[in-house]
């Protein structure tokens, strides 16, 4: 506990030094403000993973961090070789470990697909003796499991990864059902909606980057953007078909306040 103590005072020390806040600490870290709140605090400590750039950023080495003091400057560099390759040994083993983890849901998912399709083919053709409603839920089935593959597989920016393979397979695969489904219509609105919808995603994706810190912000621009999202979608719907109104506009609008209302309260709280 003696030690935490000291690791808590010789971050606020450093951090200080330098002239940083604990959010421009924080942004350099990739953490949010009130880790480094905490850490200052001595609620908790930084994870291990963080250990190296933090000594970086405060001009420490990782031995004096850890030990909550600065040492002399004549310490040993195998001392601090030593503390160095026993973090990064440790967040490798821990990667590999998360990785196999990722794999072994990987391989879950691919299995209930094969089951999945399988078990549709084996009911259609037992119930009706030929390949009556099955074939549409093979490209269903694929695509989910394309859209799903990134996120577990993909070592950065999965999300994206997974967005980009939605952008490029959606339009076909909202096509070629129509097709099977002998629904031109599905066709025809597919073409006008798939890329709105796509956008919005896009919009969407970027905007929780950057205001990941601020969710309740974020949420309100997702809903706020959401309205002309459902708005341009009720129009194309109403150019074949009778639409139910847009309703949801003003759902998506109400709510889109009310996230904003939250997060003003909260940034008002912080700062009492």
């Amino acid at each position: 506990m003696e030690q935490q103590v000291q690791l808590g005072a010789l971050i606020r020390e450093l951090r200080t030094e330098r002239g940083l806040t604990q959010q421009q600490l924080a942004d350099r870290l990739g953490v949010t403000d009130k880790a480094v709140s905490k850490w200052e605090r001595d609620i908790c400590c930084p994870d291990i993973a963080l250990l190296l750039p933090l000594a970086a950023v405060l001009g420490v080495t990782v031995s004096e961090l850890l030990a909550g003091r600065r040492g002399p400057e004549n310490t040993a560099p195998a001392v601090e070789d030593m503390v160095v390759s026993a973090i990064s040994y440790t967040e490798t083993a821990r990667k590999k470990n998360s990785l196999d983890w990722r794999l072994l849901a990987f391989m879950g998912l691919t299995a209930s697909s094969i089951i999945a399709t399988a078990t549709c083919l084996i009911c259609d053709l037992a119930v009706n003796g030929r390949y009556l409603w099955s074939p549409p839920v093979y490209p269903s089935v694929g695509l989910a499991w394309l859209v799903c593959t990134p996120l577990l597989l993909a070592r950065r920016h999965p999300a994206r990864w997974s967005l980009a393979v939605l952008t490029v397979a959606v339009l076909p695969y909202l096509c070629g059902l129509g097709w099977m489904l002998k629904q031109p219509l599905v066709i025809k609105m597919s073409i006008w909606i798939a890329p709105i919808g796509l956008a919005y995603l896009w919009l969407l994706y970027f905007l929780c980057l950057r205001l990941h810190r601020r969710r309740w912000l974020a949420a309100g621009w997702g809903l706020l953007l959401a309205a002309p999202l459902a708005a341009g979608v009720n129009f194309v719907v109403d150019c074949y078909v009778d639409s139910s109104g847009y309703h949801n506009v003003w759902i998506a609008l109400l709510c889109a306040a009310a996230c904003f209302a939250v997060d003003y309260i909260q940034e008002r709280w912080r700062k009492v």
